[in-house]
C-alpha cells in the first residue's frame, strides 16, 4: 500500500505524460481510474485510438 500511495502522490504532482507498464492483473488500470478516470487512454480500443488521433495529431 505504501508504494501505491507514493506513486499516486508522484503522478498527481507531475504535469508530464507517463507510460505505465507492468504485468497483467497488477492494478495499472485500477490505479489510473482511482486517481482520475479521464487520464486513461486505451490505444488498444480502436474507437479511443481514432478519437485520440483526431484530437491530438489532427486538431
Amino acid at each position: 500500500m505504501y508504494i501505491k500511495a507514493r506513486l499516486a502522490r508522484y503522478l498527481t504532482k507531475t504535469g508530464k505524460s507517463i507510460l505505465l507498464l507492468g504485468p497483467r492483473q497488477c492494478g495499472k488500470s485500477t490505479l489510473i481510474r482511482t486517481l482520475n478516470p479521464n487520464l486513461e487512454i486505451n490505444l488498444a480500443d480502436e474507437e479511443q485510438y481514432v478519437r485520440f488521433l483526431i484530437e491530438t495529431v489532427f486538431p
